[in-house]
């Protein structure tokens, strides 16, 4: 099985994405009582977030966060659900994953990330009073950021479209 994989990962290092993305299914329906079956699958949805088909990826990380029984690695598929849904225009499920992200992951390094992206999410949904909160939040927590004048200015611009 871990001949599979190799070869899985080396198909995506040659460039052969599409190959790859069906060795990689190849394993997920052979290996379904596996330790090997969350890598298969957070590959493929890896390969499919890579190739632009962010809502099938979005829909594969959903998957295995469905699935998976320990919270062990949860965070990262969390993130790329988001991120995938978000690049995949589907911000109102994107809020709510980030918004999910942050309520489980307050130390994760990627929260200041989260916070921003939520933000921005959010005035482009047109909740400003949600997105000034959240802006207010990071402007609160974020004392020594180099980006404070930009979260100083996206508040404003929320106040301006309240």
């Amino acid at each position: 099985m871990l001949f599979r994989s190799y070869l899985a990962e080396s198909l995506i290092n040659m460039g052969e994405i599409e190959k790859a993305r069906n060795r990689f299914k190849s394993i997920v329906k052979s290996y379904q009582d596996s330790d090997f079956l969350y890598m298969a699958l957070e590959k493929t949805a890896d390969i499919d977030s890579m190739t632009g088909f962010h809502l099938r990826a979005a829909a594969r990380y959903g998957d295995i966060l469905a699935i998976k029984e320990s919270n062990l690695d949860n965070e990262e598929i969390l993130w790329k659900k988001a991120e995938s849904l978000r690049r995949g225009g589907e911000y109102e499920k994107a809020v709510t994953e980030y918004d999910e992200f942050i309520d489980n992951y307050s130390g994760s390094s990627r929260l200041h990330d989260a916070l921003v992206k939520l933000g921005n999410l959010k005035y482009l949904l047109g909740d400003y009073r949600g997105g000034i909160k959240v802006f207010r939040k990071i402007l609160n927590d974020e004392d020594n950021d180099k980006k404070l004048p930009e979260y100083y200015l996206k508040l404003a611009w929320g106040y301006l479209n309240l």
